[in-house]
C-alpha cells in the first residue's frame, strides 16, 4: 500500500512523466535481480514490474482503482489456491538455498540468478501475485482520496476500531473453523490480512496525526528506505549462513536479534541523515532515474 501512495506523491506533479517513472521502475528491477544474487526473496522485482502496470491506472478515477483493487485481490486468492508456481516451475530441490551453504560464506553467490528468480516466480504464483497489485491499487487509491494530503478526515479512532474489529472477527473465524471444525477457509485469512493491513496503516494515521513525534526516531529510516532495505538483506543471509542455522536458534532469539538490528539502523540512519543528503543507494538510484550525476552524498553539516 505504501508503493502505491507514494506512486501519487511522486506522479501528482505533472512535471513527472510516465515515460521518467517507467525508467524509474525498470532500475527497480535491475536492482532486485542484483539483490537476488544473494537473496532469493527480495521483493523489488515484483515491485518495479506492479509499479510499471500500476502507470496503466495513473488517471483512473477512485472508483475504478477501488473496483480493479476488488477484482485483482479476488483473482489472487483465486490462483493461490490451485498452487500454479508448483505446476510450472516444479521445485528440483526441497532443500533451502541457505541451509545448503550453511556456513560456508560464498556459498549463495553460486546459486544461479536464473533459479533464484525462477524459485520467486514460483512462490509469487503460488501465493497469487496480483495480490501485491491490488494492495498497490489500494494505496493508490486511499492517497487520490485525500488519505495523506488531508490526514485528519481520515484519522479518525470510529475507522480504527472497525477496521480492527474486522481483522479480529475474520481471524477468529478461521481459527476456529481451522481447530474446531477442521475446515480450512483460507478467504478469512486472506481478507483478514486485508483489513489488518488497513488497521494498522489507519491506527498509524491516528496517532501520527494526534502526536507527530511519535514517529519521529522512524523517519531517518524511512529516507534510507531503499539503502536500509539492502542492508537487512545482506545481513539477514549472512547472519542465517554464519550464525542461525548452524546454531540452531529459536525464534524468539532470531526476533531479539534482529529487533537489536533495526534499532541499530534507525539510529545510524539518523547519524547519517544528520551529515550527508541521501543515503547511498537512494543517491545512485536518483542519479541514474535522472540520467544526471550529481555531488556524491553533499555535507550539509560540517
Amino acid at each position: 500500500m505504501l508503493f502505491g501512495v507514494s506512486f501519487f506523491l511522486i506522479l501528482k506533479k505533472p512535471t513527472y512523466t510516465s515515460r521518467k517513472f517507467l525508467w524509474r521502475c525498470v532500475l527497480l528491477i535491475g536492482i532486485g535481480l542484483m539483490n537476488k544474487l544473494f537473496y532469493t526473496y527480495d521483493a523489488l522485482l515484483w515491485y518495479g514490474i506492479w509499479g510499471i502496470v500500476l502507470l496503466l491506472f495513473r488517471y483512473a478515477t477512485s472508483k475504478s482503482l477501488l473496483i480493479f483493487a476488488i477484482l485483482f485481490f479476488n483473482l489472487s486468492l483465486f490462483l493461490s489456491s490451485y498452487n500454479i508456481g508448483n505446476q510450472l516451475l516444479p521445485i528440483i530441490s526441497n532443500c533451502s538455498r541457505y541451509e545448503i551453504a550453511e556456513g560456508i560464506l560464498f556459498s549463495p553467490l553460486d546459486y544461479s540468478l536464473a533459479e533464484s528468480v525462477k524459485d520467486y516466480v514460483r512462490i509469487g504464483l503460488n501465493s497469487g501475485i496480483f495480490g501485491t497489485l491490488s494492495f498497490f491499487l489500494i494505496g493508490y487509491w486511499f492517497a487520490k482520496k485525500g488519505g495523506i494530503t488531508n490526514v485528519e478526515k481520515y484519522a479518525r479512532l470510529n475507522n480504527v476500531v472497525i477496521l480492527g474489529s474486522l481483522y479480529l472477527i475474520l481471524y477468529l473465524m478461521y481459527y476456529l473453523l481451522k481447530f474446531c471444525v477442521g475446515i480450512k477457509i483460507s478467504i478469512l485469512y486472506s481478507y483478514g490480512n486485508l483489513f489488518g493491513a488497513l488497521f494498522m496503516a489507519f491506527l498509524f494515521l491516528l496517532i501520527y496525526y494526534k502526536k507527530p513525534s511519535s514517529f519521529k526516531f522512524l523517519e531517518s529510516y524511512g529516507k534510507l528506505g531503499l539503502t536500509n532495505y539492502t542492508l537487512q538483506s545482506l545481513f539477514g543471509v549472512l547472519s542465517m549462513i554464519l550464525i542461525i542455522i548452524p546454531n540452531k536458534w529459536d525464534m524468539p532469539a532470531i526476533l531479539i536479534y534482529f529487533l537489536l538490528f533495526y534499532g541499530i539502523q534507525c539510529y545510524l540512519s539518523y547519524l547519517w541523515l544528520h551529515y550527508f543528503t541521501n543515503g547511498p543507494m537512494e543517491w545512485l538510484w536518483r542519479c541514474a532515474t535522472n540520467l544526471k550525476f550529481t555531488s556524491p552524498l553533499k555535507l550539509i553539516n560540517k
